[in-house]
């Protein structure tokens, strides 16, 4: 009985330790997008992890509406469409 009882509590306690582990040391990265077109300037920030998944991303409304920005997860990317929609008409971009 204690061998039945033990084990899978042994077993369960360094599983749910290997995971917080691995849990722990996944780093954020967070970048500010600074954009101009038209003498308007705008600011996006997005904060994605080792995987460049989406954490977190916001700021002007208006890139939002303009670049579908809620239809990435993937922060390379979003940044890279936000990127073309500025520079194709004749704004700028700036990662900080």
């Amino acid at each position: 009985m204690l061998v039945v009882v033990i084990i899978p509590l042994t077993a369960s306690l360094a599983a749910f330790s290997l995971y917080s582990s691995d849990t722990s040391t996944e780093s954020t990265t967070t970048v500010e997008l600074y954009c101009t077109l038209d003498g308007e300037e705008y600011l996006y920030e997005i904060t994605y992890d080792d995987q460049y998944r989406i954490i977190s991303a916001g700021g002007d409304e208006w890139i939002a509406d303009h670049v579908q920005t809620e239809q990435y997860s993937d922060a390379n990317i979003l940044m890279a469409q936000i990127e073309d929609y500025f520079t194709d008409r004749g704004g700028t971009f700036e990662i900080r």
